[in-house]
């Protein structure tokens, strides 16, 4: 997750998804095309509707809604909260105050090895039948060759 929160301003959005497809604009924001639609909506940016880019790929022209004018009280730009607020009283107990304070010390952070040394045996058999199959194809997740 990012450590440095995006800042969506009305204006650059509108221009944004009228210029290329929301699902590539949202690639930049490092986030999905839902998520991006729903922000759009929050900050009553009009967006194109469906066959709009299909449209014009084909050189038909459609028109562009003007952006509409700030509604009083409506934000001109959106930020996203970033996780748990440690400033937040969420009028929890002490004990799960306790809890949630031990688990944003960084010290208590999971640390994964970059290579596993003993797998369970499950995995060791699961290994052996993937290193057959990586002959013939590549990782379904990866799309690349079988790491083993």
């Amino acid at each position: 997750m990012r450590s440095d929160p995006a800042i969506y301003r009305r204006q650059a959005l509108y221009d944004q998804v009228w210029t290329e497809p929301i699902r590539e604009v949202a690639k930049r924001y490092r986030i999905s095309d839902v998520a991006l639609a729903k922000i759009c909506r929050k900050l009553d940016v009009p967006r194109p509707g469906r066959g709009h880019w299909a449209h014009k790929a084909v050189g038909q022209r459609e028109e562009r809604p003007p952006l509409p004018p700030l509604r009083e009280g409506a934000p001109a730009e959106y930020r996203p909260r970033s996780g748990l607020d440690s400033s937040v009283d969420l009028g929890v107990g002490e004990e799960a105050a306790r809890l949630l304070a031990r688990d944003r010390d960084p010290s208590m952070a999971i640390q994964v090895p970059d290579e596993i040394t003993a797998p369970h045996p499950l995995i060791r058999k699961y290994r052996r039948v993937l290193r057959r199959a990586s002959k013939k194809q590549d990782c379904p997740l990866t799309a690349q060759p079988w790491p083993f």
